[in-house]
C-alpha cells in the first residue's frame, strides 16, 4: 500500500457515512505506446515504468476495473441499479494537473468495466497516478449512513502509477517501491528490504513508518525535509549496496561473470572505491574470489562497507545536514 493509499483510507475511516476503500479493483490490462504492439505490464505491481520508452508521445491504457456486490451495497442507497457512477482520477502533482474519466455512468451496477484511455507525454511529468473512485450523483432520500449528497465518493481502490520519468533513485542506482510490512510477508519493525528480483532489484521501504515515506516523498528543495531526505537515503543506501555488491560477487563466483545489467553497472560505479586503479576485469575477477574464501571474506565485507561510504559520500551528507541545521 502506498502513502497516498494508506492516506486516503485514513480520511475513510473518518467519514460519517459508509464508505469503501478497497471496493474497485483496478488493473492495467495492457498498454502500447505510440506505435508499438500492445504489451502487458511484466510485473504483478501496480506500476507502469513507462519512461523506459522515451521519448514517447502517447500512451494507451486498457483498464479493467471490477466491483464486488457486497461493497456496492454496502455503499449504496435501496437495490441495484444504483444513482452513482464509476471514475478514474488521473493525477500529476508535477503539472498541477488533475481530471476525471468516466468508466461507467449512472445507474450502476457490480461487475467488470472496461475503458481505454490516453496519456499525453507532453502534459506530465514524473509520475501519474490513476485513481479509482465510485461517486454518487444524486441525493438519497434518507441520508446517513448513507452518502447524503450528489457528487460524494462513496468507494475507492488503490492506486496504479504511471511512471512518466524515470524516478529519483534510493541511494542505491534503484528506485523505491513502497509496502505495507503488515501483510506477512515482511518483518513490521523493519524500515526497508532489498526485494529480492534478481532481475530487476528495489528499496522496499515499510509504509508502517510514515514519517520516514512523507520524508523520502519531499518534493521541497532547500529545507530541513530535503537535506533530511538525503541523509535517510545515504543510510539506506549503505546497507542495500552492501547486499547488492555481495549479490554480484556471489553470481561472479558460480559463474565467472555478471549475470544482469544491473550487476555490470555496479561494478562500474563501486569498483573504483572497492579497487583503485583496477580495470573492469580486474574487478569481476576480484570479486568472484572474495566471497570464495571465508579468510578473503573477511576483510572484504570491511572494504566494502568503507567503499560504499565513500560511493555515498554518506559523511558529506551527515555533516552539511548537521551544519545547517544544528541548533
Amino acid at each position: 500500500m502506498t502513502p497516498d493509499i494508506q492516506r486516503a483510507s485514513a480520511n475513510a475511516d473518518e467519514l460519517p457515512y459508509r464508505y469503501r476503500e478497497d471496493a474497485i479493483d483496478l488493473q492495467i490490462s495492457e498498454y502500447c505506446v505510440d506505435e508499438t504492439e500492445p504489451s502487458e505490464p511484466e510485473t504483478d505491481e501496480t506500476t507502469l515504468p513507462l519512461f523506459r520508452y522515451q521519448p514517447w508521445d502517447r500512451a494507451e491504457l486498457s483498464l479493467s476495473l471490477s466491483i464486488s456486490d457486497r461493497d456496492l451495497d454496502h455503499v449504496c442507497e435501496g437495490s441495484p441499479p444504483y444513482d452513482a457512477k464509476l471514475i478514474v482520477v488521473v493525477e500529476s502533482k508535477s503539472t498541477h494537473l488533475r481530471y476525471e474519466v468516466a468508466i461507467e455512468d449512472e445507474p450502476l451496477t457490480t461487475g467488470t468495466y472496461t475503458k481505454t484511455i490516453d496519456l499525453e507525454a507532453n502534459l506530465f511529468r514524473d509520475t501519474v497516478t490513476l485513481t479509482p473512485r465510485i461517486v454518487t450523483t444524486d441525493d438519497v432520500s434518507s441520508g446517513l449512513p448513507f452518502a447524503p449528497k450528489g457528487g460524494m465518493r462513496i468507494a475507492g481502490g488503490d492506486a496504479w502509477k504511471v511512471q512518466i520519468d524515470e524516478p529519483e533513485q534510493s541511494g542505491t542506482g534503484f528506485p523505491f517501491r513502497y509496502r505495507d510490512f503488515s501483510d506477512g510477508d515482511y518483518p513490521e519493525d523493519a524500515v526497508h528490504l532489498l526485494k529480492s528480483n534478481p532481475r530487476e532489484p528495489a528499496v522496499l521501504v515499510n509504509t508502517l513508518n510514515q514519517p520516514i515515506v512523507d520524508i523520502l516523498e519531499t518534493e521541497t528543495f532547500y529545507s530541513f525535509d530535503a537535506y533530511l531526505k538525503n541523509v535517510i537515503k545515504a543510510e539506506l543506501g549503505t546497507s542495500t549496496w552492501i547486499q547488492l555488491v555481495i549479490h554480484t560477487a556471489t553470481t561472479v563466483a558460480e559463474s565467472d561473470e555478471p549475470q544482469y545489467d544491473w550487476q555490470e553497472g555496479l561494478i562500474e560505479e563501486i569498483g573504483p572505491y572497492l579497487y583503485e586503479g583496477a580495470s573492469y576485469d580486474e574487478v569481476v575477477e576480484s570479486l568472484g574470489e572474495a566471497v570464495s574464501e571465508p579468510d578473503e571474506l573477511r576483510s572484504f565485507i570491511r572494504e566494502l562497507n568503507v567503499a560504499v561510504q565513500l560511493y555515498l559520500d554518506q559523511a558529506s551528507q551527515l555533516n552539511d545536514f548537521i551544519d545547517d541545521f544544528r541548533p
